[in-house]
């Protein structure tokens, strides 16, 4: 199972989805419970999660301090020892690298993707069961001289199938300076480029499989009839990617996080945005799914009337698929951000309190719900530092 995440978010109104007029509030009693975490620098976060089992589960974030040398940011790796997450040395240690998603097959085969160099080129770390490394990505063609500075290259998620075959994707500016969603494939031995035929400007965000020859990947890509940022879906049969249509509710669209059941059951989450009548913009939660012939949109919740967006999503069962994210509380003087999770029981949607450790921002950005148990732990960020809250069922 594998959970992973973008970051970066927006504002937004949607006409999809029906509004929650409450949720639980900063301090109130909550099926989600914050558990302790690592906070190696000033700043941290814990970007994507990775689960085997109820008792074995990885995060893999970022942290970053003036202390450190370089651009102050270096990746961060925890693992749960039944009570809390504790650091596992990401040596040798990257400074200016930043890693996003994190995927494996098994404990002494897990992948960290991310980018390094402010952004310019990929990053990628592997775990075997005892250290990390740093592994070399696929060769990516550099732009003319002085293209590289403006170079935007990520890898935003990973998933593995087994030691010898992994998939890893995000976006990329090639030698022509176009940016355009990037996929990588590793082979047991090195990770080189997969064609992918979609719009320039594209990204892919997430990546889930059901099998070797049914893998989908979810992102943004250009325009779309009335919209000007559609979704994006592709889709890899086992011999080649093809991009399927994907729904677009507004203006602005984007799929953040994909998870699947079975062939004919795929999930994808995200946000939608348009410009309100009164100039603001407001985003709203987008939750689409493929039923093995289309995607279609279902109506999400919402709560209250600021921002929402889900960036992950995570499934057990037909009846037990989880998203997380956040929305925006603006009832105050000031607005604050707050964790939201969204559970699908087989025929609905539903808001599930969720954790908001202090007084600040609190947001997830990845979530996994561990086979043959009952739980779920969900990760991201807080005013504090690394946030990882867990479900117990």
């Amino acid at each position: 199972m594998v959970g992973s995440v973008r970051r970066g978010w927006l504002s937004v109104a949607l006409v999809v989805g029906t509004v929650v007029a409450l949720a639980a509030p900063a301090g109130a009693a909550s099926s989600f419970t914050a558990v302790p975490t690592p906070n190696p620098g000033t700043n941290n976060s814990i970007d994507g999660l990775v689960a085997f089992s109820g008792t074995e589960v990885w995060g893999v974030g970022n942290a970053s301090s003036s202390s450190y040398t370089g651009c102050h940011g270096r990746t961060l790796a925890a693992r749960w020892n039944g009570s809390a997450f504790v650091e596992v040395p990401t040596t040798p240690t990257a400074m200016c690298a930043a890693v996003n998603g994190v995927g494996g097959s098994s404990t002494s085969d897990i992948w960290a993707v991310g980018s390094t160099n402010s952004a310019r080129d990929t990053h990628i770390r592997h775990w075997n069961g005892s250290t990390w490394s740093v592994v070399a990505g696929a060769t990516i063609p550099l732009p003319p001289s002085g293209g590289r500075r403006l170079r935007t290259t990520s890898l935003n998620a990973v998933r593995s199938l087994s030691a010898t075959n992994a998939w890893a994707v995000g976006k990329a500016q090639f030698a022509d300076f176009s940016r355009n969603a990037l996929v990588e494939r590793w082979n047991g031995s090195s990770w080189s480029l997969s064609s992918l035929a979609t719009p320039v400007g594209s990204e892919l965000n997430g990546i889930a499989a059901v099998n070797a020859s049914d893998i989908w990947a979810v992102g943004n890509g250009g325009a779309s009839g009335a919209a000007t940022l559609a979704t994006l879906a592709v889709h890899w049969n086992g011999s080649s990617w093809s991009r399927v249509a994907t729904p677009n509710t507004n203006t602005l669209n984007t799929l953040r996080g994909v998870a699947a059941v079975a062939s004919n059951n795929v999930w994808a989450v995200g946000d939608s945005l348009r410009s309100g009548t009164d100039g603001v913009s407001v985003s709203r939660t987008l939750i689409e799914r493929w039923n093995g012939t289309a995607w279609s949109v279902v109506p999400s919740p919402n709560v209250g009337s600021g921002n929402n967006s889900l960036a992950a999503i995570a499934a057990r069962a037909a009846n037990d698929i989880w998203a997380v994210g956040f929305y925006d509380d603006i009832t105050g003087s000031i607005p604050l951000r707050r964790t939201l999770v969204e559970h699908w029981n087989g025929s609905a949607w539903s808001v599930v309190p969720s954790a908001n450790p202090g007084t600040g921002d609190n947001w997830l950005r990845s979530v996994v719900a561990p086979a043959g148990t009952t739980q779920v732990f969900a990760s991201g960020t807080s005013a504090a530092g690394t946030l990882v809250e867990r479900f117990a069922g």
